[in-house]
């Protein structure tokens, strides 16, 4: 897939590309941030191969234009400084600020090192051009689930309660936008606990 080409829904039929080769039956798709972005694309698109869905710290909806404008501004500074600063400047704000997490922060920096600059910016545009998907919350029958951190700083709780009405939420106390380095259990508990009630579901 070529950086430049980059989509949700590029990336939804990629997935679903690796679901048929697998020959998976029952899939629960689990995204965190741009891939719940993605997941969402696969709902629209291939709703037939899931049984579930769960939105790690990420959202159903659009970007709005000061978003937008953020991600772009973003991109200029890449394109201007590189990805090193852009990143050191970036990640701490994906982290809860009642612990340090240097340690978790110093090997989130090192794994997204191993990105371009041009990908990081095909990622932000992708993520810019994206449509609204809310409307799917409601018309599918698909299990959905949220999980949310209390202290997010990347997708705001006000919006994750408003898109969750219909569907599970978790929302994990003291917690940012990177649970997996932040409190690996916690994220572990919520996701098993989706996949058990979807389990669940099909013996019932």
């Amino acid at each position: 897939m070529h950086a430049g080409k980059l989509s949700m829904e590029s990336i939804a039929d990629f997935v679903h590309e690796v679901i048929k080769e697998e020959q998976l039956d029952n899939t629960i798709l689990f995204g965190h941030s741009m891939g719940g972005y993605a997941a969402m694309a696969f709902l629209a698109s291939h709703p037939e191969k899931l049984d579930g869905i769960s939105l790690v710290h990420s959202s159903a909806k659009a970007d709005s234009e000061e978003k937008k404008e953020i991600r772009q501004t973003a991109n200029n500074f890449i394109n201007l400084h590189g990805k090193e600063l852009f990143l050191k400047n970036l990640i701490p704000k994906l982290y809860s600020s009642l612990q340090n997490y240097s340690h978790e922060k110093e090997q989130h920096l090192a794994m997204a090192m191993q990105y371009s600059n041009e990908q990081i910016i095909a990622c932000y545009k992708a993520m810019m051009e994206r449509p609204d998907r809310t409307h799917l919350l409601s018309q599918t029958n698909i299990p959905i689930q949220f999980i949310a951190g209390r202290a997010d700083q990347s997708i705001a709780l006000t919006d994750v309660l408003e898109q969750s009405k219909l569907v599970k939420l978790e929302i994990l106390e003291g917690i940012g936008h990177s649970s997996m380095f932040e409190n690996p259990k916690l994220l572990l508990a919520a996701i098993i606990g989706f996949a058990d009630d979807i389990l669940a579901s099909f013996k019932s």
